[in-house]
């Protein structure tokens, strides 16, 4: 693996630029006053004390942590079970399926958010076919229903993809029933501790 590291370094180069820069870029604008320049910055703590003392900052931290709360469930309950059967599968049935699941995430994020908009609309599909039956319309587009489904559909593809890749080679005597995430772990360090307990 040893000769594939020299490959990595333009990926970390990207990173550096495209995502720690702008964050470190954040944190320097939390502590520092509006209208800074590189030559005159003035830090303060002034930004953190109206965000704590304000609630119109707390309700939208609170809704945040609500929205994110809910999205990491569902992802977690709706990628459980495929990444469990993927797990178990062939090499190439679990080829085929984890394609499927990535899929999606060829396309570009906010194509995929704002096709939607479309779906959810007043007049949108959903709407639509719920008119046929006397049974619509409702409200769905820009309601926390509609935020929390469209980080559901953006994110789930990574527990089920990433969670499938795990081997699947844990002790079926002790985890009959337990994926292999994380178990594989837990047993390694259980079988290291009866070869240590054995060789006293």
């Amino acid at each position: 693996m040893k000769q594939f590291r020299r490959m990595t370094y333009p990926y970390i180069v990207w990173a550096l630029i495209l995502i720690v820069a702008p964050m470190l870029l954040i944190v320097l604008y939390a502590f520092t006053t509006k209208g800074n320049d590189v030559v005159t910055t003035k830090f303060t703590l002034e930004n953190f004390a109206r965000f704590f003392s304000d609630r119109l900052f707390l309700k939208v931290l609170l809704r945040s942590l609500k929205v994110a709360a809910i999205t990491t469930i569902a992802c977690l309950l709706l990628g459980y079970f495929p990444a469990y059967y993927i797990a178990k599968s062939s090499e190439t049935f679990k080829m085929h399926w984890v394609l499927i699941i990535t899929f999606p995430t060829w396309i570009n994020l906010l194509v995929r958010t704002y096709a939607w908009i479309g779906i959810l609309q007043d007049d949108g599909i959903i709407n639509t076919v719920l008119g046929w039956i006397g049974l619509g319309p409702y409200k769905m587009m820009y309601t926390e229903f509609a935020v929390i489904l469209g980080m559901v559909y953006n994110f789930l593809p990574f527990p089920a993809g990433d969670a499938s890749a795990v081997p699947a080679g844990y002790h079926q005597r002790y985890h009959p029933r337990v994926p292999a995430c994380g178990v594989e772990l837990l047993y390694s360090q259980h079988a290291r501790r009866r070869s240590v307990y054995a060789g006293r």
